[in-house]
């Protein structure tokens, strides 16, 4: 058998649920792993209350017309990836690479591997720490929000990402995210050893069309400490000259800050985030929006029955946040911010395939609106409803 086509049989079993941890094949003297996480649900939707427009008056953020989505049922894919990990070590020193594809179940989704999820090389040392470039998780994400739940949150309704590193506004148009959780190309990262315990990282993206008047990059920075119980970890983010508040060619910066806590023992696994996000542009005249700020947390908390059973709850909130005005008059934010509560229940037939539940509600404050794939759009002042049930099998 090729090695391409030993490659792919392997991939196939693990996926089917025949083969019961990831699999490694030799290749020039290193290893190749096959992997992945695929977790398709059966999802129903439902929208309802609020209004598609606001007053102009009632906040300050240039808000602009936002329709709710219809209810809709649907089989998702979610966040589903599969992936492949290569590595080849030269004495303590280890050269390899992470290249992972999102999976798409819709026949209208084009390609079946449809998009990259992490796509990287790295150098490691155990000494020296490691180095990578090309796209992956920023050290914001990757340190914070660290309680997933139940392992099927990516991309998924039940994650907290929406309100605890996003707004609940958005701009008629722009040149940069306002998210904070953000896996990106171009990306060069640094990661230490770990030390007693304590582990930081520093990330850094290069704006290959950056121009005088422009450069659009994103930095980030942590540090973590952890035992077999604790978790605590510190995060910055940067973004520059994203422009959030105006299209005006000026410059602009964008901060998250946010501290995160974990616990894990015996059948508990809690987890909790506190973020500060503060988006500023300079150069801007007369009564433009010069800044604003939020503050956001959440709450993750799973619960083992026993060895097949967990149930998992979590809660997530943006407050209406403040902001100022060059010309130093009034600037509101009344009615902005959201929030959500979800809950989940899984059954582990053992560590590589398991069935789903999951149920939450979205609500979004009178002068807000909620926008995403995985949980749908409101009307302002809306609510968005998800149940879904669903299949794991990792591999």
């Amino acid at each position: 058998m090729t090695f391409k086509y030993r490659t792919l049989t392997l991939g196939c079993l693990a996926a089917m649920g025949m083969a019961g941890a990831a699999h490694s094949v030799e290749l020039a003297g290193g290893a190749l792993e096959v992997y992945g996480n695929l977790y398709p649900q059966y999802q129903s939707t439902s929208v309802s209350g609020g209004t598609t427009s606001i007053a102009s008056s009632a906040t300050s953020m240039g808000k602009v017309t936002y329709a709710a989505q219809p209810d809709k049922t649907q089989i998702s894919s979610v966040g589903s990836y599969v992936g492949f990990k290569g590595r080849k070590a030269f004495g303590d020193t280890q050269v390899g690479f992470d290249v992972q594809g999102v999976v798409n179940i819709q026949k209208s989704a084009g390609a079946f591997l449809s998009e990259p999820r992490d796509a990287y090389v790295y150098i490691s040392n155990k000494n020296l720490g490691r180095f990578a470039m090309g796209q992956m998780d920023t050290a914001y994400k990757s340190y914070g929000d660290r309680n997933r739940m139940l392992g099927v949150a990516s991309s998924n309704f039940v994650s907290t990402s929406g309100l605890l590193s996003d707004i609940t506004w958005k701009k008629a148009s722009g040149s940069g995210s306002s998210s904070f959780h953000t896996r990106t190309e171009n990306q060069v990262s640094y990661q230490t050893p770990v030390y007693s315990g304590v582990q930081a990282a520093i990330t850094t993206t290069i704006d290959q069309d950056a121009d005088q008047a422009s450069s659009k990059t994103i930095g980030a920075r942590a540090i973590r400490w952890s035992n077999k119980e604790f978790y605590a970890s510190v995060q910055q983010e940067t973004h520059n000259d994203f422009r959030l508040l105006s299209t005006a060619l000026t410059k602009s910066k964008d901060t998250a800050n946010r501290i995160s806590f974990g616990y894990k023992k015996g059948p508990w696994n809690l987890a909790t985030d506190f973020a500060t996000l503060e988006y500023t542009q300079a150069g801007l005249s007369g009564s433009a929006v010069k800044s604003y700020k939020t503050n956001t947390m959440q709450v993750t908390a799973e619960y083992a029955l026993n060895n097949n059973v967990r149930l998992a709850v979590n809660t997530v909130r943006g407050d209406a946040g403040t902001c100022s005005k060059v010309d130093g008059s009034a600037c509101l934010t009344t009615g902005l911010g959201g929030s959500a509560v979800n809950f989940g229940a899984m059954y582990s037939f053992d560590k590589n395939i398991s069935v789903f539940a999951l149920v939450g509600s979205a609500s979004a404050n009178d002068n807000a609106f909620l926008a995403s794939k995985a949980i749908a759009s409101t009307n302002f002042g809306g609510t968005v409803k998800n149940m879904a049930v669903g299949i794991q099998a990792k591999f």
